[in-house]
């Protein structure tokens, strides 16, 4: 059996790419049977990796660093990521298509995804909205949570903490998953972790997914049962 590295999708979705240093480069990708963690194979084996009609084959300019995206109707390239600094070993999309994972010989994983196009869209909207409403009334709280929701999006985290709790304090629903995940960004984990175990409660997401989570933020000491 190839040797593996389990990586859980709670930790690669959040934090946009995740590895373990001490293993070797992982060659092949594959999605438990719940879908809930990948497995980072470190054989050599080569290997396409299809969904639907696009693909990347890994036996080719895996070497450029760059993970390139095909569609085999018309064999032409339909997007070209780059983001690895060294050679792309494998690649393996998520069930529902939405996401591509790619491993390189620098043992990261990085996340694709392809919904970011039309998110910027719709957050682009109700910011002009935000905007308008701010103008008008400087503290409206449903106009601040949602700047803090684009700051979030962009990835401007500080940003997004302090305008979200801004928010909330002033009784704007704010969502503690969010919450929680720019907390993480921040390198936060206690804030993260608070945040979270109030998501659980509201049932914001599946519990399963925030109790990986939060075992990543609060990992069980060496040795503990």
């Amino acid at each position: 059996m190839a040797r593996g590295i389990v990586v859980r999708l709670a930790h690669a979705l959040d934090r946009s790419r995740t590895c373990n240093p001490r293993s070797r480069s992982p060659a092949r990708i594959a999605f438990s049977a719940s879908k809930n963690e990948i497995r980072a194979h470190t054989d050599t084996s080569k290997y396409t990796q299809k969904q639907g009609n696009l693909c990347r084959d890994t036996g080719r300019a895996s070497d450029d660093r760059t993970v390139r995206l095909w569609d085999l109707s018309h064999l032409v390239e339909v997007q070209c990521f780059r983001g690895h600094e060294t050679s792309v070993n494998c690649v393996a999309f998520s069930a529902d298509g939405s996401r591509l994972f790619s491993a390189a010989s620098d043992r990261w994983i990085r996340v694709w995804d392809f919904t970011v196009p039309q998110k910027f869209l719709d957050y682009a909207h109700r910011l002009d909205q935000a905007r308008a409403e701010l103008r008008q009334t400087p503290d409206d709280p449903v106009a601040l949570a949602s700047l803090g929701e684009w700051y979030a999006f962009r990835g401007i985290d500080d940003w997004a903490a302090e305008l979200l709790e801004v928010a909330r304090a002033k009784g704007a629903n704010v969502s503690p998953l969010l919450l929680g995940r720019v907390y993480w960004r921040l390198d936060r984990p206690e804030k993260a972790a608070a945040k979270l175990e109030r998501a659980i409660r509201s049932q914001e997401a599946p519990v399963n997914y925030l109790r990986q989570c939060l075992t990543v933020l609060r990992p069980t000491p060496s040795g503990a049962r």
